[in-house]
């Protein structure tokens, strides 16, 4: 039994709008419990007797003669309630089908699980479309036919919450009996829900959330006693609430919501433009016929077209030239790089295998989900056709990481799904890359105005120098893989046969791994060969539409193919297909074209000379293409697309395996160590120079020490030398004293006489 407790205080309308969707939807293995706090408003009383009377269900009712407030109501209830688990409902609510039955499934999922909550409209972290916001129902919808929505959309996901909501709160028993009732200390205000699922946490039960289940809540009251929420408390018991509301607001599971929003709203898909550029081929036909249907063919859709910086314009005219009357929104990559953290889409697909990491890194951040179309396999199996093996392993891993880390992916036939989903180049096991619902196969479309345009055309074939019906056709480029010399081989071979047959090649020389050079120079040798083969670039698509119209056959002898447009052209075109029985190609031709292996060169030859000269069989083959082409219609590929581009809004997104987001993260951890690592070598330069200077300043010292040693020195010698010429003079004055002695004594006064007595007989010699 559950005891449904909805605690009452006027509010008579939408008490009544409640208790009519409670009694619509009642569950026969539960029991309302009434509770009126004192109501004002005499009809309360008055309805609730009635709702009692008619009720084809228990009903208990207790009415207080005062206001009590709104916790000590509900525990009474409790109290009431005994053994039940309760569901504990607002007055300003508005119940759904089957809501009693899903809460409980919800509640008993795991023994830990202690509270459930609904989705609402208006229930903070449980509102939708928009999380955390009073949700008006979208239009087109009312209350039912949106719960019907959300049961539908729902992942069944039964995610954790931090915390239930009172608005609609499913209490098993056995949480009681561990935690007790309500905290009256909220009585007069909000809150006392909040704490009791704390509770519930600190006892390492769960509270989670149901999101299958809808209830409508009114944005005028919030709660039955009009009280607001007092978060004062709140907090003060459970410092970590607002972290914990923040923490989960941040990691929540976005798919509950983004589920929603998809049905309620445009989808906001993103197509992948870079690839648009002067090189056109199977990959670039694919997306402008994709963004051709959505402008022209899908409603409810908003498409973007991202391009490269400054090719805008470039972009409109390739548009224009294919008849593009709407085109859709341009985004150059730098807005992206100028809003990091802005949301565009729901879908991000891109179209170009192969592109750059950091742009699948790039994109992460501004969409919901991202998926790729995976053409083939080819150049991931041939170094060849890169200009060296770095470019090859570089593409290979590009490959790995995409295909690990999308979140689907399309396959444009059934053979690729196999392969990505076996055990291949890339995986090691079984779905190891990626699991198979998040794969589907989408084949191509073909443009049936083709049928508009005649057949033969005499004049075009006189003009090309070609005769009509009597030429064979190669459409593609020259990859080693296409098989352009069994081509060759098959025209030699007719020549042989005595029909002179001409060959018109369509198709680009690709840079690495192409064949036509080659075959070329050999045809130097061959002139009645090369006389008969004609050499085409890329031409434009009413040419090559009048290529196919008045081909004898066309030749398609590929070793592998992803998909193939050229088969479908030619049947819609009225040319007879031979084509390779290998890889995708049976797939899509079927019993419309003639299949060989390519190396099956006279059965080729005999059944090209068959369908050139015998226009029965001619005929029937025709009329046999022109049936498998019907199949095939861009229409049909947009909206088998969007349907699983809301089958994979529906999966959660693949963050567990996100390598691109890892690369992401890897490169802002790589540009933090750079600045670390930059600044840890700006700060040993400067502990560097501090050295330096401090070793500088020592010698510095030294020196001066040295300088004050040598100062001392010198005063010291001065010192010295002061007191020798102080000696000096002493010795001097003694000196003089000396002399003035000798002056005075009677020898010095006889060597006076003497001198002059020895200068006297000088000069008398002299005289003489």
């Amino acid at each position: 039994m559950i005891d449904i407790i909805i605690p009452i205080f006027n509010s008579y309308p939408l008490l009544k709008n409640c208790l009519e969707s409670v009694v619509k939807h009642f569950d026969s293995e539960a029991r309302l419990i009434l509770l009126d706090d004192g109501s004002t408003d005499p009809n309360i009383a008055i309805y609730l007797e009635e709702i009692k009377k008619n009720a084809q269900f228990p009903v208990l009712i207790h009415q207080n003669q005062h206001n009590q407030g709104f916790v000590k109501t509900v525990n009474q209830g409790i109290q009431f309630s005994k053994e039940n688990d309760i569901i504990l409902l607002h007055s300003d609510t508005i119940v759904t089908q089957n809501w009693i039955s899903k809460l409980k499934q919800a509640a008993y999922l795991k023994e830990n699980i202690a509270t459930v909550t609904p989705l609402s409209n208006n229930a903070t972290i449980f509102s939708i479309p928009e999380f955390g916001k009073f949700n008006e129902i979208p239009k087109g919808y009312d209350i039912e036919s949106f719960a019907q929505l959300v049961e539908e959309t729902s992942c069944y996901l039964y995610p954790e919450v931090p915390v239930g909501h009172g608005f609609c709160l499913y209490i098993k028993r056995t949480t009681f009996n561990l935690l007790g009732d309500l905290d009256e200390d909220y009585n007069r205000s909000c809150g006392s829900e909040y704490d009791f699922c704390l509770r519930v946490l600190s006892y390492s039960l769960c509270n989670i959330m149901a999101d299958d289940t809808f209830i409508y809540h009114s944005k005028n009251i919030s709660d039955v006693n009009n009280q607001p929420f007092q978060g004062e408390l709140l907090v003060q018991k459970y410092p970590f609430y607002w972290d914990l509301i923040q923490f989960y607001q941040k990691n929540k599971s976005n798919q509950i919501w983004d589920n929603i929003q998809v049905k309620t709203r445009q989808l906001r898909i993103g197509l992948d433009g870079r690839c648009l550029d002067d090189t056109f081929a199977g990959n670039q036909r694919y997306l402008i016929e994709l963004i051709r249907a959505y402008t022209e063919k899908v409603t409810n859709i908003k498409v973007d077209l991202l391009v490269n910086n400054n090719r805008q314009n470039y972009v409109k005219e390739v548009l224009n030239t294919f008849g593009i009357k709407e085109s859709p929104n341009l985004i150059e990559e730098a807005s992206l790089q100028s809003n990091p953290k802005q949301e565009l889409w729901d879908v991000f697909h891109i179209t170009l295998q192969g592109t750059l990491l950091q742009n699948l890194a790039t994109l992460r951040p501004h969409a919901k989900r991202i998926i790729i179309t995976l053409q083939d396999f080819i150049l991931a199996k041939n170094p060849l056709y890169f200009k060296d093996n770095n470019w090859f392993y570089y593409y290979y891993l590009i490959m790995q990481v995409y295909l690990a880390s999308v979140d689907g992916v399309i396959t444009i036939s059934n053979f690729i799904k196999d392969e990505l989903l076996s055990v291949n180049t890339f995986a090691k096991h079984e779905n190891d890359l990626i699991h198979p619902e998040r794969v589907k196969t989408v084949y191509h479309g073909i443009n049936q105005r083709y049928d508009s345009i005649s057949d033969v055309d005499e004049s075009f074939c006189q003009e090309m120098g070609i005769t009509p019906q009597k030429y064979l056709l190669f459409v593609g480029n020259d990859y080693l893989h296409k098989n352009l010399e069994a081509t060759v081989k098959v025209l030699e071979k007719t020549q042989k046969l005595g029909y002179h047959y001409q060959l018109v090649i369509v198709g680009n020389t690709i840079a690495q791994g192409g064949s036509k050079q080659k075959l070329q120079e050999s045809l130097e040798q061959e002139t009645s060969l090369k006389e008969n083969i004609f050499f085409l670039n890329h031409v434009s698509d009413e040419m090559l539409l009048k290529l196919y119209g008045n081909a004898g056959v066309l030749l398609y002898l590929s070793n592998s193919e992803g998909f193939g447009f050229p088969p479908l052209e030619a049947f819609a075109h009225g040319c007879p297909v031979i084509t390779s029985n290998l890889t995708s190609i049976p797939e899509v031709v079927g019993e419309g074209a003639i299949s060989f292996h390519p190396g099956e060169i006279e059965k080729i030859a005999s059944t090209v000379i068959e369908l050139i000269e015998n226009q029965k069989q001619r005929d029937r083959a025709i009329k046999k293409g022109r049936k498998k082409v019907q199949e095939f219609d861009w229409r049909k590929t947009a909206k088998e697309t969007i349907n699983f581009y809301n089958h994979i809004l529906r999966l959660p997104p693949r963050f567990q395996k996100n390598l691109p987001s890892l690369y992401l993260e890897s490169q802002r951890l790589k540009d933090v160590q750079i600045q670390l690592r930059n600044t840890q070598n700006e700060l040993q330069n400067t502990q560097h120079q501090l050295q330096h200077t401090k070793t500088q300043l020592q010698d510095t010292q030294h020196q001066l020490q040295h300088t004050k040693t040598q100062l001392q020195d010198t005063q010291h010698q001065l010192q010295h030398t002061k007191t020798q010429l102080q000696d000096t003079q002493h010795q001097l004055q003694d000196k003089e004293i000396e002399i003035e002695t000798m002056k005075r004594s009677k020898f010095w006064k006889l060597r006076e006489k003497w001198f002059k007595v020895k200068a006297w007989l000088r000069l008398a010699e002299l005289e003489e």
